[in-house]
């Protein structure tokens, strides 16, 4: 049965998908089966940043009309992980539970079920978190950002997700820049979220061009070894959150 785990953020702009992606693609080319779902109708990314976007037929909201299956509209590639995508427009038709079914009815094909949520916490967002057994808030370590990540964290309480399955991924981080108190340091994110955390990635300016040019940083760099150790923790592995490393 697959781990489903929703990738959520209070504030849009902080990496949110990005960082689903990336630790999507880690899981793939690591031999997991895994799908990503992208949830943020009308506004999805997930297939422009895995380059698959002139695959893009159906959506998820089009499973079940008119004999349309599951098969019909995922997205496989080679070394990628599969991809549900979102529907291009928004709509209020689109039924609240269609997702939690979906997922259900894959469950057991998938090792790992990512889903990538809209920004805020409005309906998209819940019937996205409805699907999911565990939560990542994902935010960069300034005051807005962080603020948004606790209000986050009070609505998936507020919505039956245990406090021990909601975790934060601390994105962006500048050591630099936290240095010279530009941006917050890790225990000051961690202690204004009051949400534990899973893990760091840093900035890389590598990733601003990934919804144009496809290509993320290489495994050598920074970023890549940051969300290896991101992926290894999720999957359970025991492994030291170091800031020397980023």
């Amino acid at each position: 049965m697959a781990a489903v785990i929703l990738f959520t953020s209070g504030k849009g702009g902080v990496g949110k998908s990005t960082s689903c992606a990336a630790i999507g693609g880690y899981f793939s080319s690591t031999g997991r089966k895994t799908l990503l779902v992208d949830a943020d109708a009308g506004l999805g990314a997930l297939d422009i940043m895995l380059g698959v976007s002139e695959s893009v037929v159906l959506d998820w909201s089009d499973i079940g009309k008119s004999g349309v299956s599951f098969d019909d509209v995922v997205i496989k590639k080679e070394n990628k992980p599969d991809l549900l995508p979102s529907p291009r427009v928004y709509s209020d038709n689109i039924s609240f539970d269609c997702i939690k079914k979906i997922i259900d009815s894959q469950s057991d094909n998938y090792d790992y079920i990512l889903i990538d949520s809209p920004a805020g916490v409005d309906s998209g967002f819940k019937r996205a978190a409805s699907a999911a057994d565990k939560v990542i808030i994902v935010a960069t370590p300034d005051e807005v950002s962080v603020n948004c990540a606790s209000k986050t964290f009070d609505e998936c309480v507020s919505i039956g997700i245990e406090e021990d399955n909601i975790r934060l991924l601390i994105n962006r981080f500048d050591k630099k820049a936290a240095k010279k108190s530009k941006l917050l340091n890790i225990d000051g994110t961690i202690d204004r979220s009051g949400i534990r955390l899973l893990g760091i990635l840093p900035e890389d300016e590598k990733l601003t061009y990934l919804s144009v040019t496809n290509v993320s940083p290489g495994r050598k760099s920074k970023f890549y070894r940051a969300v290896t150790r991101v992926a290894r923790r999720i999957s359970g592995a025991n492994v030291p959150l170091s800031v020397n490393k980023l």
